[in-house]
């Protein structure tokens, strides 16, 4: 995984040079604020158990706050531009599944994200669309939650991802040169947990995912 970062950080910085002598180069340090739900959608019974029983199917989303912090390196041309950056939320929030225990999730991961710049008017503002890849892991106590879900066992068929790759994509906003402003979502490419009745029915499985992850973000560049 890391050699992917580097060699797609690697080829971004080709790209960018290539299209403009004059790049721009600097460290960035950012805070973001942003919500994410967390969807249930289960024919098991709820997912606060030990053990699985067969149930009428049912679903809900439990909706979190978060807060995060990203530090990473850009270069940015007249035309496009690339930033590999470090990031990491967290929230703290009751999940409601879970009998309405108070939890904690840290979500941390590398990203490389590329923008391309659709609006220029010299030094003050430079504006356009970013697109881009990261990988990121789950800890807190939230992680704990699902490391003790049920585990496979002769009936059932049980998948756990604590870590996984996502997408990245959003409006970019430059001013001064200084001052980076985004709106953006993610979207998770893994599943946290999904269970499954090894006998088939679309009805007796059940998964726990994250859905709709929205973010603002400020960042200065140095």
């Amino acid at each position: 995984m890391k050699k992917f970062f580097i060699l797609l950080f690697f080829i971004l910085m080709v790209s960018v040079n290539a299209s403009d002598k004059e790049n721009k180069l600097g460290i960035f340090i950012g805070l973001n604020i942003g919500e994410f739900g967390l969807f249930k959608k289960s024919g098991l019974k709820s997912l606060d158990t030990q053990s699985h029983s067969q149930n009428s199917a049912d679903s809900s989303m439990n909706g979190v706050d978060n807060l995060g912090l990203r530090i990473g390196y850009q270069v940015m041309g007249s035309y496009n531009g690339v930033c590999f950056y470090g990031h990491m939320d967290y929230s703290n929030f009751n999940l409601d599944f879970y009998g309405h225990k108070n939890v904690s999730m840290i979500r941390y991961g590398a990203y490389v994200d590329y923008l391309l710049n659709l609006l220029e008017t010299g030094n003050s503002h430079n504006g356009g669309i970013f697109l881009g890849v990261g990988y990121e892991w789950i800890g807190g106590s939230f992680g704990k939650y699902i490391e003790d879900l049920p585990n496979s066992s002769e009936s059932i068929s049980v998948e756990k991802n604590l870590h996984g790759f996502l997408m990245n994509i959003g409006l970019a906003n430059i001013f001064f040169d200084k001052h980076r402003v985004e709106v953006g979502v993610k979207f998770p490419f893994y599943v946290l947990y999904f269970a499954e009745y090894k006998l088939k029915n679309p009805a007796n499985t059940g998964s726990l995912d994250i859905f709709g992850d929205y973010y603002v973000s400020y960042s200065y560049i140095f």
